[in-house]
């Protein structure tokens, strides 16, 4: 499809109103829908389309948005430290999540070797409240009768 259609010119007195038809119209188009490399001061001259390239390079770019153009060559550059980057920080999660579990196992370790130990001194205690004392040898000179007791059962006299 055409980007313009200007009116057919026929001769006579006609013509000029036509050609004159014709040529606002293709005034209208330069005005309305033309992308000026010299734009008068004041006069709108932005893009209201994607400009498609067709794969083609745009030369000689200054700056897009503020940044130098010929920065941009780096980008893959940043990208890909940027990757590793994060590679690196995910890395150190899972190390600091193992950590954290190693710590975990080892308060569950100390938890159970200070129930252990309150265990021991349970034990102790009732040692001590038979006469043992702490001792490792039970004193039998402290025995005023013939009674036997058997270590295996502490709570029972035959």
């Amino acid at each position: 499809m055409a980007k313009i259609t200007l009116p057919s010119i026929a001769s006579g007195y006609a013509t000029v109103t036509q050609l004159n038809t014709a040529l606002d119209q293709i005034e209208a188009e330069f005005n309305n829908k033309v992308l000026y490399r010299n734009n008068p001061t004041g006069e709108p001259n932005q893009l209201e389309n994607d400009l498609d390239m067709n794969s083609k390079n745009i030369n000689n770019i200054g700056n897009i948005n503020g940044i130098a153009a010929s920065g941009l060559s780096d980008l893959s550059t940043y990208a890909t430290a940027a990757a590793n980057s994060a590679i690196a920080s995910a890395a150190s999660a899972a190390d600091s999540a193992s950590s954290a579990n190693d710590s975990l196992i080892s308060a569950n370790n100390s938890a159970n070797s200070a129930i252990s130990s309150s265990d021991s001194a349970a034990t102790a205690a009732i040692y001590a409240s038979m006469g043992l004392g702490g001792a490792s040898v039970f004193d039998f000179g402290s025995i005023a009768d013939t009674t036997i007791i058997f270590p295996t059962d502490w709570g029972t006299v035959v």
